[in-house]
């Protein structure tokens, strides 16, 4: 079973900082792809911010079918109220 938790890109367990720079920067690599091609120099430098397996499903953070501004947002909404149940 390939389990996982929508926004918890690490597998750790947790909604972290670590999460969400792993999604910009996942985020950052598919629209240079959309933009440029997968072939362009730009896109294969930032190659290592691909992701694969259960992150790049965990990246889709709403389960609407993409990667986008929205996971961005909610995943940011996540972490904050994880810090504030901390306290």
């Amino acid at each position: 079973i390939n389990k996982y938790d929508p926004g918890d890109l690490n597998g750790d367990g947790r909604f972290t900082n670590a999460d969400l720079d792993m999604l910009k920067n996942y985020f950052t690599y598919l629209e240079l792809v959309k933009a440029l091609g997968a072939n362009h120099a730009a896109v294969r430098a930032k190659a290592s911010y691909n992701l694969t397996g259960r992150a790049k499903t965990a990246a889709d953070v709403n389960c609407d079918g993409k990667v986008d501004a929205n996971d961005i947002s909610m995943l940011t909404q996540f972490i904050i109220s994880s810090e504030e149940a901390a306290k």
